[in-house]
């Protein structure tokens, strides 16, 4: 169930909503006006309610009521899982980095992620996602690049794994993004 309030008269205005339903119909109680709500199953969207006689017309919708969506129904949505890399070395408002999809190069002089460590590589190493995994790389680095400590070429990350490169240490993560 969902509630709007009526634009004609102010009363509140019950009605049904599920995830299936951009637009629904509904009538005042008090006032008998007619109304459109739209958005009315788009859990977590704003919902707009529009005299059906105002949205048929196609003028601009001035005067409109924005509502919450208190009372919509939790929207079942896909979620998208996405790599983050966590400096440990830096504030944490500067640290959180988000992989892109594909491949992400950090390096000291070139990469999606960059570090000012002279012990870091121009490009030093990637992180390759493959659908819901992800896949460390060494780029030929001088100095090489450590997971949890040892030494790798290549290896498969886990959430909570730590890769270094010079003086730089990355926590990589995986979270479940919920699309917007």
């Amino acid at each position: 169930m969902a509630e709007a309030t009526c634009t004609n008269c102010g009363e509140t205005v019950v009605f049904e909503a599920t995830l299936a339903t951009p637009v629904a119909t509904v009538t005042c109680p008090a006032c008998g006006a007619d109304f459109e709500v739209y958005g009315a199953g788009v859990g977590g969207a704003e919902t707009i309610l529009v005299p059906e006689s105002h949205a048929a017309s196609g003028t601009p919708l001035e005067g409109t009521i924005l509502l919450g969506s208190e009372g919509l129904a939790e929207p079942e949505v896909p979620v998208k899982i996405r790599g983050f890399l966590t400096r440990e070395d830096v504030p944490s408002g500067d640290a959180d980095f988000r992989l892109r999809t594909g491949t992400t190069v950090v390096g000291r002089e070139q990469g999606a992620i960059r570090v000012d460590d002279a012990a870091v590589s121009a490009r030093h190493f990637q992180v390759e996602e493959r659908g819901s995994e992800f896949f460390l790389k060494d780029l030929d680095s001088s100095n090489g690049t450590f997971l949890n400590g040892h030494r790798v070429r290549s290896a498969k990350l886990r959430s909570g794994d730590r890769i270094t490169a010079g003086g730089t240490t990355f926590a990589f993560s995986v979270r479940e993004l919920i699309p917007m």
